[in-house]
């Protein structure tokens, strides 16, 4: 779609999520060394904490007064909600969950929500945040984050996802690294400037 995610018909899943690629696993935002959200709350801290964050937002520039200004904003993104309420998303949610797939989310998610709910709804969390923070090679270009964006893309994965599993697909496999487009320590990092934690 190549960052157009336009509206999914209710009843009708032939979106597909956009090409992506350049994104950082779900591990690489929240869990083991290099988990941004377990850094940013003092849940862990193996190596340079800046250097992880660094490897992200490239702009940091080694200001320290900048790195404590994105780990909040890290932790910020975390509390957003991963849907965009909409009755045609809504109805993707409830399509999903009759599916039985051990794969169940609610509508009133957050993205931490999801992160820890399971080995398949994280992966949710991960593409909004890609999305968000623009790690996704030309999903988005905008110049700031974009909640609108980010749940845009997690509500195509949704409906991909719907396609994919009804057409007899893995429901677990489906979430492969290749059709999430992630590539962690390869590609993924941004160059998204955060106006919140610009300095002078």
């Amino acid at each position: 779609m190549s960052g157009n995610v336009s509206a999914v018909e209710s009843g009708r899943h032939e979106c597909e999520p956009p090409g992506m690629s350049g994104g950082r696993s779900p591990g690489g935002w929240y869990n083991g060394t290099n988990g941004l959200y377990l850094i940013a709350t003092g849940q862990r801290s193996h190596g340079n904490p800046f250097a992880k964050f660094k490897a992200v937002f490239t702009e940091l520039n080694n200001d320290p007064d900048a790195y404590e200004c994105y780990k909040n904003h890290v932790i910020s993104a975390f509390g957003l909600n991963l849907f965009d309420g909409s009755l045609e998303t809504q109805a993707l949610i409830n399509q999903m969950n009759a599916l039985n797939t051990n794969f169940v989310v609610q509508g009133s998610w957050t993205v931490l929500d999801a992160m820890v709910n399971g080995a398949a709804e994280w992966h949710l969390a991960a593409a909004f945040l890609n999305t968000y923070y623009q790690l996704y090679d030309g999903v988005y270009t905008s110049n700031q984050p974009s909640i609108i964006e980010a749940q845009a893309v997690v509500k195509a994965i949704l409906a991909g996802y719907l396609t994919a599993v009804q057409g007899g697909a893995s429901t677990l496999g489906w979430f492969s690294d290749a059709n999430m487009g992630y590539d962690d320590n390869t590609n993924d990092d941004t160059d998204i400037v955060l106006s919140a934690c610009a300095t002078i």
